[in-house]
């Protein structure tokens, strides 16, 4: 066999399968009997978290990015607050 041969043959390969959190929610609403003594109507808090984590075997960087460099996706935090007057 030539050597273009063995490079397409290689036993270097491994499994790219894994499992990735991408997105994540939390939300709290206060009970309308703690807003009685306030002029609040509604109350709610909201916290979304985007690339939490992933599990994998995969000895690369992160097997979801497709850029020659492979850098992983960065973590983020969102929290929201909606108030209703």
């Amino acid at each position: 066999a030539s050597s273009y041969t063995y490079y397409l043959i290689s036993t270097d390969l491994e499994s790219g399968a894994y499992l990735k959190c991408n997105e994540m929610a939390l939300s709290w609403r206060a009970n309308p009997g703690l807003l009685k003594k306030t002029a609040m109507k509604t109350l709610r808090a909201t916290l979304v978290a985007g690339n939490l984590f992933m599990l994998t075997n995969y000895s690369g960087t992160d097997p979801e990015t497709q850029t020659p460099f492979g850098y992983p996706n960065t973590r983020s935090y969102t929290l929201s607050l909606t108030v209703g007057f």
